[in-house]
């Protein structure tokens, strides 16, 4: 990891927060999911063959990177930001990931979930619900502060 690139866009992401400008944190989004694609990649995880989902997109920073790292993309939060930086062919989805998901048990291999589960009042629920939907022998990313 070049980390004085991630400091620099760390103390930069919220820069332009108070003008509505979310360039910045987009970056920095971009660049921690470059560093976890070679992680997974590291891991010989095969998600270029899975289907994704994102719980939580926001600016849409992570979700340009792992779109492209993957076959099947699904992008998700409760609205649709104002500055979402949406590729054209990811799907998006509105829903509350508190609440029941709008997708078939067994729906994906991979769902990545970051800085969402400190905002849930029930994450045991939104956890179920992230079972439910993920493959039994799918993978979950989730971090948090």
């Amino acid at each position: 990891m070049d980390w004085l690139r991630f400091i620099k866009l760390a103390i930069k992401r919220q820069v332009g927060f108070e003008v509505k400008d979310y360039s910045n944190y987009s970056r920095f989004q971009e660049f921690q999911a470059l560093e976890i694609i070679k992680e997974i990649k590291y891991q010989k995880i095969p998600i270029s063959n899975f289907k994704v989902l994102e719980l939580a997109a926001g600016v849409g920073g992570y979700s340009t990177t792992l779109y492209r790292s993957c076959k099947n993309f699904v992008s998700s939060d409760i609205y649709r930001f104002p500055n979402y930086n949406q590729h054209p062919f990811i799907d998006y989805i509105i829903f509350d990931a508190s609440k029941k998901y709008p997708f078939n048990d067994n729906s994906f291999d991979f769902i990545f979930c970051s800085s969402l589960i400190e905002h849930i009042e029930r994450p045991i629920y939104m956890l179920r619900e992230i079972k439910r939907v993920m493959k039994g022998d799918g993978y979950l990313y989730i971090s948090f502060p």
